[in-house]
């Protein structure tokens, strides 16, 4: 015979549920150590440590400086702070996660 516990049952799923939910809203959080610097060099770096492709014509970001960004954050969040105070855009694509950064006239 199985008995059934409902306050069990909904205490086991009560816990299932908040460990996913840590999960998920950790697996948007990186790490990032990037000093300001020129854009060509620390746009590279933000790739690396936030595990994604970055796609930027180095021509065109000569001479940009970006901000230094440190701490366990989200990608658009670091990469908003980065890019903060520049001409710099960025767009993610949805499919693949790429994100391309672009010199854009508007601030």
């Amino acid at each position: 015979m199985i008995k059934y516990y409902p306050r069990a049952s909904l205490t086991l799923l009560f816990i299932i549920f908040s460990v996913c939910l840590a999960s998920c809203a950790r697996g948007n959080k990186h790490d990032f150590d990037i000093p300001s610097g020129e854009a060509t060099k620390t746009l590279k770096l933000f790739a690396l440590q936030a595990d994604v492709d970055v796609l930027i014509n180095e021509s065109e970001l000569e001479g940009i400086q970006t901000n230094t960004v440190k701490g366990s954050l989200p990608i658009e969040t670091a990469l908003k702070t980065m890019i903060l105070g520049t001409n710099l855009k960025f767009h993610q694509d949805e499919q693949s996660k790429a994100i391309a950064i672009f010199y854009s006239d508007k601030k």
